[in-house]
């Protein structure tokens, strides 16, 4: 994946701004991150670094359904995604107001956890209240359950 996509976000750099930019080159613009081309030229570093770590342990662990562990792995990329669905919707400060809010779901053990299971009805709703969609985590929790099948077949 770094080798075919070596170089797609030097072009945020040279965008002219008097023809249809695309919804990431606007976030470029205006926050100088790169959202999916930047996680696509990386190789999908979140994913292999955080989400797809997370999601083999919990299924090695054997303990958990596909449905909790896909919401504790969503929580995870929350934290660690700089989320342009967020961001193109909000601003920065309401991307930190949700990383902060899965993060400290995380701190008192995220959705395994009996509290945790009622804290994400409760930051559910809060999203809903807000406009919240993390839609930028979702799409990588897809890319992370595309990579542990690709490897591993249809075994959980």
């Amino acid at each position: 994946v770094i080798l075919i996509s070596k170089g797609i976000t030097r072009e945020l750099t040279d965008l002219n701004i008097n023809k249809n930019i695309t919804y990431g080159e606007k976030l470029y613009n205006k926050y100088k991150t790169t959202c999916i081309r930047g996680e696509v030229e990386s190789g999908f570093k979140t994913v292999l670094t955080y989400s797809l770590p997370v999601l083999e342990n919990l299924i090695e662990q054997g303990k958990y359904t596909i449905n909790d562990i896909c919401v504790q792995v969503l929580l995870h990329l929350i934290v660690h995604t700089v989320d342009c669905n967020i961001l193109g919707r909000h601003n920065k400060k309401k991307l930190k107001y949700a990383q902060s809010s899965a993060k400290a779901l995380l701190k008192d053990g995220g959705y395994l956890s009996i509290i945790g299971k009622k804290d994400i009805i409760d930051m559910d709703r809060d999203f809903i209240d807000k406009n919240i969609s993390p839609g930028g985590a979702a799409d990588l929790l897809a890319i992370t359950l595309l990579f542990y099948f690709l490897q591993n077949g249809d075994k959980l």
